[in-house]
């Protein structure tokens, strides 16, 4: 930053290329960005993780028979999560 030891918002203002040129420094790592990722995240990741072991180790689990073999996913209308 220039000048780090004065406080200036106005460094990241859209003016000024906003945040996007810090980014890219790798010097503005807002919560949730980078390796501190929020925790509630993972957290979350984790229980969906072990809810699923506990419902494959404990129940059976099938393949309907109305179902396409094999699947054929549309692209338009399958949404990926990036985690």
């Amino acid at each position: 930053y220039e000048e780090p030891e004065r406080f200036n918002p106005d460094r990241f203002s859209p003016a000024t290329g906003g945040t996007k040129v810090y980014r890219e420094k790798g010097c503005f790592l807002p919560f949730g960005d980078g390796p501190r990722q929020c925790l509630g995240m993972r957290f979350a990741l984790m229980q969906v993780k072990r809810g699923l072991f506990e419902v494959i180790t404990k129940y059976e689990v099938s393949v309907n028979s109305k179902s396409k073999q094999p699947i054929q996913l549309d692209p338009k209308a399958f949404i990926v999560c990036p985690l």
